[in-house]
C-alpha cells in the first residue's frame, strides 16, 4: 500500500525535526499524502493543482497558491489544541504520598 510507505516516512521527518507528529504539517499535491498524514495524526495542507479541490476533502486545508500559505491559516489548523499544558498520557504520575494512619484504641473497657 503506497500510502502506508508515506506515512513512515512522514514519521521519520518528524523524528528528523525531533517532533511529535500531531506538531506537524505536511503539505502535498495529492488525497493519499493527506491520508496517510492522518494516519499518523498530521495535519495536511493540499495543494490544488494535479487533482481538483473536491478530491482533497481528506486534506484539513486546502490552497491553490503559496500566497495562501499564511502564518495566521496554518496556525488555524492547529487552533482547538492547548500547547501550554502537557498532554496527560506524558505527564509523569506523582508519588503517592502515603499517610501513616493513627488508630486509637481504647483499652480500657470501662
Amino acid at each position: 500500500v503506497k500510502h502506508h510507505f508515506d506515512a513512515q516516512q512522514m514519521l521519520a521527518a518528524a523524528l528528523r525535526l525531533d517532533r511529535r507528529p500531531d506538531h506537524c504539517v505536511v503539505v502535498d499535491a495529492s488525497p493519499g499524502g493527506s491520508v496517510a498524514a492522518r494516519s499518523v495524526e498530521m495535519q495536511s495542507i493540499a495543494w490544488i493543482g494535479s487533482y481538483p479541490r473536491y478530491e482533497l476533502l481528506q486534506a484539513d486545508t486546502t490552497v491553490s497558491s503559496v500566497d495562501e500559505l499564511t502564518a495566521m491559516n496554518i496556525r488555524r489548523l492547529f487552533g482547538e489544541r492547548i500547547y501550554d499544558q502537557p498532554l496527560l498520557d506524558q505527564q509523569q504520575a506523582e508519588p503517592e504520598i502515603k499517610k501513616k494512619v493513627k488508630t486509637r484504641y481504647d483499652w480500657n473497657d470501662e
